[in-house]
């Protein structure tokens, strides 16, 4: 939970602009954020309205409730299985990666150390306690 608030001038030095920004004051915050109204005052970024498209929105976005209503078998706790066997092919001309790993948020740290072990006794997933060729980077989110 947030320890307050401060209100800081910011600026630039690249583009000669500044802001005013609140900066909310975190206990352990492994790195601190400007969201994007204030990186585009800064000049940081630039949003190019010409790239950004919209596909399929819908004029409403439903909410979780009725999510939950119309699709409750991906929302229950339950895995899904395959009927039979199972054959999956590989593509062998396609070059393994190591994508870089991505931090975790101290406070979800616990939430996602248990999902992981959760996982793992299932059966979903396994320990890998050696260099592997793949690797892919893990998202969280709350």
């Amino acid at each position: 939970s947030p320890l307050g608030a401060i209100t800081c001038q910011v600026y630039n030095p690249r583009s000669q602009k500044g802001s005013r920004e609140e900066f909310v004051v975190v206990k352990e915050a492994p790195i601190s954020l400007l969201g994007a109204q204030a990186c585009q005052e800064l000049d940081l970024i630039r949003v190019q309205i010409q790239n950004v498209r919209t596909v399929g929105a819908s004029p409403q976005t439903p909410d979780k409730e009725d999510l939950v209503k119309k699709f409750p078998r991906a929302f229950d706790d339950a895995m899904g299985d395959f009927e039979g066997p199972v054959h999956f092919e590989v593509d062998t001309t396609v070059r393994p990666r190591k994508l870089p790993l991505r931090r975790v948020a101290l406070s979800l740290r616990g939430e996602l150390k248990e999902e992981l072990d959760k996982l793992e006794r299932r059966g979903v997933i396994i320990q890998v306690t050696e260099p592997t060729e793949w690797v892919s980077s893990l998202v969280t989110k709350r």
